[in-house]
């Protein structure tokens, strides 16, 4: 289901798992501001951090349970 609707993409697949991907949904043109808030939200010296997780492979079920 998440896949079907675009919110999970498959990165790659290997003998050691599966990599996904979530697409950020962004407007196309930035709101005024953004950047300007953006550059004051660090102190000098700090940087974004990338949080990657390696979630365990569950088996998926033959059929969806009932709702």
């Amino acid at each position: 289901m998440l896949c079907e609707s675009g919110v999970l993409l498959l990165a790659s697949a290997t003998a050691s798992g599966c990599l996904w991907m979530m697409p950020m949904r962004l407007p196309d043109k930035l709101p005024d501001g953004v950047l300007e808030s953006w550059n004051q939200t660090f102190a000098p010296g700090e940087e974004q951090l990338t949080l990657r997780c390696q979630l365990p492979i569950l088996p998926l079920a033959a059929e969806a349970p009932p709702s």
